[in-house]
């Protein structure tokens, strides 16, 4: 896979991205550059003549310097810069390795100068506008809100991709898929919880310690005019100096990879990863070999690392649960345990429930459109959300969909207003479990079907059966554009009120299932929902439903109302009939008639 910012393409070999490949050339240059230093001919303060073969192994380390800042520049990876920066500012220590991290900085400059698009990718940079630090962000707080969920195991490698991108991703119109977090620390947590990322932190808290002692002796030891630098010649340090040396190589390692984990989950690099773990093995194995810097830094700091360790995790988990939460608790269950159905089913339960529910049935493999644009945001409004997932090539059954629902523990939980749904097809099996609960539940719950067909052939989802058992208000929207649609709404509607059915129409103008989902929510949910009041239907009358069609649509979204702080008590036929007037300013014809039936 290539990656290019606008039509410059992105330099990465044969690894994955170029983020990793990035990291890898920081990690060379770091390494060369901090040899380099040491390579230098000097005693004393005085110049000592270098022999052949160190002035070769001197061109080499130079010329891998000057080749791995180009190199990173064809990358145009901004992490990549970020760990090259954060390593040169460590090295500037070393007053050696001063020079040499101005040449590089002058290369990277020459760099950026001549390379197309490199200086708007690092110069013109806004975290809210530029998408790939945005998307970064929503990734992280997403992250964090559901590790709350799974503190103690995670969400698994297989789990944590779909889990994050259905549920916990803005719905922003990004079809973007994660996998990981963009983040090794909080890929961790969300891969395997809590207590795995705390003994991840506490294991690098250990190694930047012994790195960052090892890195500090080792330039004092190649200080001009120290002791330890009087007794060395160039490129033959004494056992002490080479020991700090070794040790700090594998520090900058560590410490480039580090930097670089913060902006992607290095980890799926193998080469990266097996570098990595190369360098660990190195440190510990030179600090098992020096039983000083073993008590110093392995038990001297083992307390110490493992209290800022738990720190870190503790305001992680802060942030998840106070500052980043969505506002609702999710919870998966397979459709069916008894293998009816292959589907899976979602409840999503409001911390501040405001009374009313939502069964949503939802497409096989369409669970991100509907989590994202209908059911996420009425779960943060409180809504209690039920969303049934279809098997692949199924139809949710009636009776697979009341037994998920009564075995949920939060559906016996009273509530005002239950209303059941679908789109196409699975508003017909949305329509069937409407009927049955009608029965059951004392006639509570209302429909809202999106594009669904006048007739099916199967008489269990046929609407011109189902509807007929159906005591609450139906809500038929459609796309405006589409002829068929419409024809078939208002085929059914015409048919519902002639029984006495309680019917309006929404045209919805747009097309497509994210767009028709999001102007559902918006024209339906959030502009206009009409109270469900049980409709005894000994006692319904055709000819009060059978209003013209003009009469039964709900106004859309967007037009003016005048709203009236009253509603109308009517006495018709031996019965007492509310009408709460919601007209539009547009004629007095359009004025929308919702009948409360009341014994």
């Amino acid at each position: 896979m290539d990656y290019y910012v606008n039509s410059a393409h992105r330099l990465r070999l044969f690894f994955d991205t170029p983020n990793h490949l990035a990291v890898a050339l920081v990690m060379v240059w770091g390494v060369c550059l901090y040899l380099l230093s040491f390579s230098e001919a000097r005693k004393s303060g005085d110049a000592v003549t270098m022999t052949r073969s160190e002035t070769v192994r001197f061109s080499c380390l130079l010329l891998i310097i000057v080749a791995s800042i180009i190199s990173l520049s064809a990358t145009y990876s901004r992490s990549g810069m970020v760990a090259f920066l954060v390593v040169a500012c460590v090295l500037w220590r070393s007053r050696d390795a001063r020079h040499w991290i101005i040449l590089s900085l002058i290369v990277w400059a020459f760099c950026l100068a001549l390379m197309p698009e490199a200086g708007g990718r690092f110069a013109d940079i806004e975290p809210l506008a530029d998408k790939s630090i945005a998307h970064r962000f929503d990734v992280w707080r997403g992250t964090l809100a559901m590790s709350i969920e799974k503190p103690w195991t995670g969400f698994g490698a297989r789990d944590f991709g779909n889990t994050l991108t259905n549920w916990h991703l803005p719905a922003d119109g990004s079809y973007a898929g994660y996998s990981t977090a963009v983040n090794t620390p909080l890929t961790i947590l969300g891969f395997q919880g809590y207590p795995v990322l705390f003994v991840y932190l506490w294991g690098w808290m250990l190694l930047l310690i012994a790195g960052l002692r090892g890195l500090c002796r080792g330039v004092a030891c190649n200080a001009p005019g120290s002791n330890r630098a009087s007794q060395a010649t160039p490129l033959r340090v004494n056992s002490e100096s080479g020991w700090n040396k070794a040790i700090a190589a594998c520090f900058i390692i560590q410490l480039a990879f580090l930097i670089g984990s913060f902006f992607a989950y290095l980890h799926q690099s193998r080469i990266l990863h097996a570098v990595l773990l190369a360098s660990i093995g190195g440190t510990i194995l030179f600090h098992l070999k020096n039983t000083h810097a073993w008590n110093a830094c392995f038990r001297r700091w083992c307390l110490t690392s493992a209290t800022v360790s738990a720190v870190i995790c503790g305001l992680l988990a802060v942030a998840g649960f106070w500052i980043f939460a969505e506002g609702y608790e999710l919870h998966g269950f397979p459709l069916d345990a008894h293998g009816k159905s292959t589907g899976q089913g979602w409840v999503l339960t409001p911390k501040k429930p405001c009374g009313n529910r939502l069964v949503w049935f939802v497409p096989h493999g369409s669970v991100r459109n509907h989590a994202q644009q209908l059911c996420r945001p009425l779960a943060k409004q409180g809504w209690e959300v039920v969303m049934l997932e279809a098997g692949s090539g199924e139809l949710i059954t009636t009776e697979v969909a009341f037994a998920f629902l009564h075995g949920s523990p939060s559906f016996a939980n009273n509530i005002d207003r239950c209303v059941v749904g679908g789109i196409g097809d699975d508003g017909l099996a949305a329509l069937a479990l409407v009927s049955k609960l009608s029965q059951q539940e004392a006639g509570k719950c209302g429909a809202v079907l999106v594009n669904i067909d006048s007739y099916w052939p199967f008489e269990e989802l046929n609407p011109q059966n189902t509807i007929k058992t159906t005591n609450g208000p139906l809500v038929l929207a459609y796309e405006a554009s589409n002829a068929h649609n419409i024809k078939s709404a208002e085929t059914l509607a015409d048919f519902g009120n002639n029984l006495g059915k309680q019917v309006v129409l929404l045209p919805l103008n747009a097309s497509g299932e994210r767009a028709t989902l999001s102007e559902l929510r918006k024209d339906y949910f959030e502009s206009h929902l009409p109270p469900v009041k049980q409709i005894p239907s000994n006692q319904s009358n055709p000819q009060m439903t059978q209003m013209d069609t003009d009469s039964n649509r709900v106004p859309q979204r967007g037009a003016k109302k005048e709203v009236f702080p009253f509603v109308y008590l009517v006495p018709f036929c031996g019965h007492s009939v509310w009408f709460y007037l919601c007209p539009s300013v547009s004629s007095v014809d359009n004025i929308l008639f919702n009948p409360w039936f009341k014994n």
